[in-house]
């Protein structure tokens, strides 16, 4: 039963003395990349900085006993957030403390959805996005992340919530663009993704966010138009029920659905692609309740859906991490980040935040499936290049819809006229 229900405690009772100095150098490293990505995901939620806090603390604490991925980096995650943020703007109608009760609501949605799905066995649900269609919604996902800071990364107030709205904006704007913002952002921008090529085991994100807020403070960056964070309540997380509606999680419920299945399949592929290089099994349903459960954590914190980074993930794979144990280093490090580093998180650069969150989208668009796709099938591209621009131009909720609606479609299709040669 320990085994079924929590196998993170489970292994954690038969915990060897050699696998804690990997463990705990992956938790730090873990630690220090979500600081700033859990800030910078929730900006992209449309929520304040901190709520990423609130949305990860718990998370971690609990999915280190239910889940059954021993390196699985849970919490925000830039999708996600963003599928959250299209599915609750509308009905917050502006009103900023409706909107974080709406996402803690929605959080509270997604959770009920991921335990009744691992009850009812329905862990194969993964399989339902088919590998074009799946390349094509990251890849959408990712252009969409992008086109979402370019008001922040260049100091243009981009009013546009559509890709190519955005973009159309951004040039029509250009003179607008503000020299000193657009280089802080910029400049982070390219530490990142040189630390990603040539160090990936450290935590880059940390790195450039933090030499940033040193440049904030020693330049006096606000002084030149660039926007900083502002105040940070170094609260830790109080669990607390959302107030439900019922017409509230009527109209949550499609956008809670696609949360839960892009959030699992990610999740599942994943933790299976991590544990297969590393020696042990995860187990899809088990994952689908642990995904509900962390989404649980978040919603009584007052948090956010949430999902897994593969980020967070691969790191501590790469770095020897052997248990759960990093994802306890790893919350230990952020409650002690809140708590003595937030004047210095005050003075953090928003440039630098959108910097954080434009390298995760150019992580995740995905040329090289595109490009595997055009090797094997141009029927199967042609599929993956219409999920992409089902993303960008009808929004990531109806994108997701879209997607799945071609993956059954082509599993018919392959039913219907199925493959055959004559030798």
């Amino acid at each position: 039963l320990l085994k079924r229900f929590l196998p993170g405690l489970f292994v954690f009772l038969s915990y060897k003395r050699g696998y804690w100095r990997a463990d705990v150098v992956a938790g730090l490293t873990v630690g220090a990349m979500l600081i700033p990505q859990s800030m910078a995901y929730a900006e992209l939620a449309g929520l304040p900085p901190t709520a990423g806090f609130d949305a990860v603390l718990l998370g971690l604490l609990a999915y280190a006993l239910v889940g059954t991925s021993r390196h699985l980096g849970v919490g925000p995650e830039p999708g996600t957030a963003i599928l959250a943020a299209t599915g609750v703007g509308a009905l917050a109608a502006g009103d900023p403390a409706r909107y974080g009760s709406l996402m803690a609501t929605l959080a509270g949605l997604v959770a009920v959805i991921c335990l009744a799905g691992a009850a009812l066995r329905l862990g194969f649900l993964a399989e339902l996005l088919s590998k074009p269609v799946l390349v094509g919604y990251i890849t959408g996902v990712g252009l969409t992340l992008i086109s979402s800071q370019l008001g922040k990364s260049t100091g243009i107030a981009i009013r546009s919530d559509a890709f190519f709205g955005r973009v159309i904006e951004l040039v029509q704007r250009a003179s607008e663009v503000k020299p000193t913002t657009i280089a802080v952002s910029g400049g982070t921008l390219v530490l990142l993704m040189f630390l990603r090529r040539y160090a990936p085991k450290l935590p880059g994100a940390l790195i450039g966010v933090g030499l940033a807020t040193v440049a904030s403070v020693t330049l006096d960056l606000p002084a030149s138009g660039v926007r900083v964070v502002g105040d940070v309540a170094a609260e830790l997380p109080v669990p607390h029920l959302p107030a439900l509606s019922l017409s509230d999680l009527s109209k949550l419920l499609p956008t809670a659905l696609g949360i839960a299945l892009v959030g699992y399949t990610d999740n599942v592929l994943t933790a299976r692609s991590v544990g297969a290089k590393m020696g042990y099994r995860v187990d899809a349903n088990q994952e689908l309740g642990a995904l509900g459960v962390i989404n649980l954590c978040s919603s009584m914190s007052g948090g956010f859906p949430v999902s897994s980074s593969a980020s967070r993930t691969a790191v501590p794979a790469a770095l020897g991490s052997k248990t759960q144990l990093t994802s306890l280093i790893a919350m230990a490090f952020v409650v002690l980040g809140l708590v003595a580093l937030g004047p210095a998180l005050a003075r953090m650069p928003e440039p630098a935040l959108a910097a954080v969150v434009l390298s995760a989208g150019i992580a995740i668009v995905d040329v090289g499936g595109l490009r595997r796709l055009w090797d094997v099938s141009k029927v199967e591209l042609a599929i993956a290049v219409g999920g992409a621009l089902a993303v960008m131009i009808f929004d990531v909720l109806n994108g997701v819809l879209i997607a799945v609606g071609a993956s059954v479609l082509l599993a018919f299709a392959r039913i219907a006229l199925p493959h055959d040669a004559i030798l």
